[in-house]
């Protein structure tokens, strides 16, 4: 969740508005941030996917190396337990992709189990 709305959890994030972009991630981008990967899941909770793509466009604009990916035929839960349990996923493949890239590490096609 990167914007929160007035009043949501006030015991957490506090009352009104200024409380709410305090507690916002998206009201902080600053252009000083590290490479971002921002995953979501096309049947996600319900507005994910807005606050996801408005992080995207923020942190592009101010520059920061930033990639965002829609997991197709996903749910929050199932892209979560997929990209922990299969190396093809989509998610999993952009995770390493991302790290790769940023950390200059190379990839290299795991050798398929031989079945006996």
């Amino acid at each position: 969740v990167y914007t929160i709305v007035p009043n949501t959890m006030p015991r957490i994030f506090g009352k009104g508005q200024e409380a709410a972009d305090s507690a916002s991630p998206l009201k902080h981008v600053s252009g000083n941030e590290p490479p971002f990967l921002i995953l979501y899941a096309d049947k996600d909770f319900p507005t994910i996917d807005r606050m996801s793509e408005n992080l995207f466009e923020a942190l592009k604009k101010k520059k920061v190396a930033v990639s965002c990916v829609t997991m197709k035929d996903r749910n929050h839960i199932d892209s979560i337990m997929k990209i922990a349990t299969n190396e093809a996923e989509p998610g999993t493949q952009a995770m390493l992709e991302f790290i790769a890239k940023h950390s200059g590490m190379k990839l290299k096609p795991r050798e398929e189990k031989k079945k006996e």
